[in-house]
Order: structure tokens, then sequence, then C-alpha cells
């Protein structure tokens, strides 16, 4: 290799990696960020070898896999591997490198209860459009990363979010990867809008074929947009009835956290208490844990909007989210809803 193509290798290798680098300090290399990947996501996957033999591969800059031996004490794991999102193999692999990153093993048999957090829209998917022009995917992402921050904190819950940036992620790949993943609890995040600004308002959403109203099945059909512009995905027959068969309590348990949730937002929002409704929204339609879809007021009303820019208000509006989690934790663990969970992948 000619001294010109090495120069090009470590390059690219140093842009590669640069996600993971913190100035100063020895790279750390981020297993939790696996998450941010979409589960169908069809970009190449490239591979960058480390000087001392660790194989890092990488799709978007994002890590998915690692592989090789390591220097004693160079690499470090940030966050905790998420079920689902590793096979079996590489998870062994990474414990035996990070044991940091996994509960010891015979170490509590309950796993905390994974949140999966969902910023709605993203990338080419604007939704609406506030009267200030403010976008809604801009304002449920800044909402949806203090929501995550705040759950970070509690002790017996994991969070993921299905995006972090301003990027695209079919909708169908959102119920994929929460089914994948085997979160406890999915949680959507928008923002709604009108041709009449006058009408406002907050509320929660769980699914059902029929929508409960005219209005919720408007909401629906606007969030449902970007579905048209996507290929639907085929089910199983099989995984269908099965899926039916656990469909009941699930919704019970959506309904408990929908209730819950609109009545810690209806605390802390001055806006209108539009309640607890129901409609078939794709992201709810598929996911086989109890799902809510939020609608934190209307960006076409001016006050409203005026409202939700407020950085202040953003974060009661976390702390009433994350308060309604850890409520709804707490009685799932009443009803002995916990998983039993294996470490090494096997069955209980």
């Amino acid at each position: 290799m000619s001294w010109m193509k090495k120069w090009l290798l470590q390059l690219f290798a140093l842009f590669a990696l640069a996600p993971f680098c913190f100035a100063g300090t020895p790279r750390p290399a981020v297993a939790g960020d696996v998450s941010r990947v979409p589960v169908a996501d069809k970009a190449p996957a490239v591979q960058v070898v480390t000087k001392d033999g660790l194989m890092l591969e990488l799709r978007r800059r994002v890590l998915i896999r690692m592989v090789g031996p390591g220097l004693a004490g160079e690499l470090r794991v940030i966050g905790s591997v998420v079920e689902g999102l590793l096979s079996v193999a590489d998870q062994r692999q990474l414990r035996q490198r990070f044991p940091e990153a996994f509960p010891p093993i015979g170490a509590g048999k309950i796993r905390r209860a994974l949140v999966l957090i969902d910023p709605g829209h993203g990338g080419k998917e604007k939704g609406a459009v506030g009267v200030s022009g403010m976008l809604e995917k801009d304002l449920v992402l800044a909402i949806s990363k203090r929501i995550h921050r705040r759950l970070l904190g509690l002790r017996d819950v994991r969070v993921v979010m299905t995006r972090e940036t301003d990027e695209h992620v079919d909708l169908w790949d959102r119920v994929e990867m929460a089914n994948k993943i085997k979160a406890d609890l999915f949680i959507s995040v928008h923002a709604n809008a009108f041709v009449r600004p006058s009408l406002g308002g907050v509320e929660t959403f769980f699914h059902s074929v029929d929508a409960s109203d005219e209005e919720a099945m408007r909401v629906a059909r606007a969030e449902n947009a970007a579905q048209r512009r996507e290929v639907e995905r085929s089910v199983d027959p099989l995984s269908s009835i099965l899926a039916d068969m656990q469909r009941a309590e699930t919704l019970r348990n959506s309904s408990r956290f929908a209730h819950l949730v609109q009545e810690q937002l209806v605390g802390i929002l001055p806006f209108d208490n539009l309640g607890v409704r129901q409609a078939d929204f794709v992201v709810l339609r598929g996911t086989r844990m109890p799902s809510v879809l939020l609608e934190l007021g209307f960006m076409t009303n001016k006050r409203e909007e005026r409202i939700l820019k407020q950085e202040k208000v953003q974060e009661e509006i976390a702390a009433a989210v994350v308060k309604s989690v850890a409520e709804f934790v707490r009685l799932m663990r009443l009803k002995n809803a916990s998983v039993v969970e294996d470490p090494e992948g096997g069955k209980p």
C-alpha cells in the first residue's frame, strides 16, 4: 500500500470515528448508539481497523459492531446495551470487553423497563408548521430530548429514542424498532395543526382501528401522511393472529398510561383538555407494547405555539411525561407485569 493510500485510510478513519471521540481523552465506543440506527436502514456498512487491531463496523458514522482485540482501558462503552439490537454472540463479546455496560449475571432477575421515545416526523417530513414558521419536527425533537434526559435519572427505567437528530425515519421502522428491542412502553411525541387558528388543546391517543370521533380521525390522517410516501410492510397472517391475542391487554395498558399522561399534561399546560382519544395511527398500529401518541398543542394557534416554544414549558412537559412513566412502571410492577431477563439470551 502506498503512503498516499495509507494517509487517506487514516484520514477516513479519523472522520468516521469523530462522533466517538473526546478531545484530549481516549475515544469511547458507544455501544448504546446502535439504538439510533433505523432498523431497515439500507446504508452500506463501513469497516475501520484501529491501530490495535479492533475492527469497528459503522453505518452512517454510527457504531453497529465491534470485533477483535483491544488495548486494556482504551475503549469504553457509554450507556447500556439494548436487548434486540445486537446478536447474542455480539452481546457475549461485548460483555467480555465492556462488563460495565451489562448488569452482573445473576444480580437480579427483573430488568429495568425499556421506554422508547419517538419524536415525530424528521428529515424531509416537516410535520406541522407553526404561526411563526417553527416546524413540528424541531419542536418535538427538542421536547423528546428533555424527556430522554430526565428518564435517564430513573433507576428502574432505560430509554432509547427513534431519532436524536433531524433525520427521516420510516413510520414502519419506528414500529419495527419498538418490537425488536422489546420496549415496554412507546411514546410518540407530536404537535397538532388545523386550518382554523383558534382551535387549540392537548390530547393523548392510543390505538383503535375505528377512530373515537371525526377529530381523532383527522389527526390520524395528518400524522399518517408520511405512510402514503412509504412502502406498506407486509404482515404475516399467523403473526397477526398471535398479536391479536395479546392486543386486548396491551390496549388496556395503553389506555391506562394515556390517562395518566393526559392528566399530568393538563395540569401543567394552560390549554383546553381535549381528553384521551383513539385512532388508527401507523406508529401505534403494529407495536406490541403499551403505546401512546401525544399531541401537545396546536402550532397553528398563536398562543399555544408561543407557549410550547418556551424552554421552561418544554421542561415542564418533560417532567410531566417522566412522572407518568414512573407511575405507570410502578403500577405494572404491582401487576406482576415485569419481564424476566436472562442476560445470556436464554429463557428464564
